[in-house]
């Protein structure tokens, strides 16, 4: 979950859609451009989506974050 919370909230988005979609050539993009701004993370993204994994990717981003509401 601490992954995901790194993310930018409009590339956590548009990773999610993609990976609903099952669009592998969206994804690859997203996490490219996400590995642009975040080396690591881009590339822990990058496996997921080398496997296909998107079902586990949608986890990952759908997790709850340390930044939930509630938390001071």
């Amino acid at each position: 979950a601490q992954l995901a919370a790194t993310l930018p909230p409009a590339l956590r988005e548009q990773l999610c859609q993609a990976a609903l979609r099952l669009n592998r050539s969206m994804v690859q993009e997203v996490v490219s451009e996400i590995g642009t701004l975040d080396a690591s993370v881009g590339a822990a993204l990058g496996l997921y989506a080398e496997r296909l994994d998107f079902e586990g990717l949608l986890a990952l981003l759908e997790a709850p974050t340390a930044d939930a509401e509630g938390t001071p």
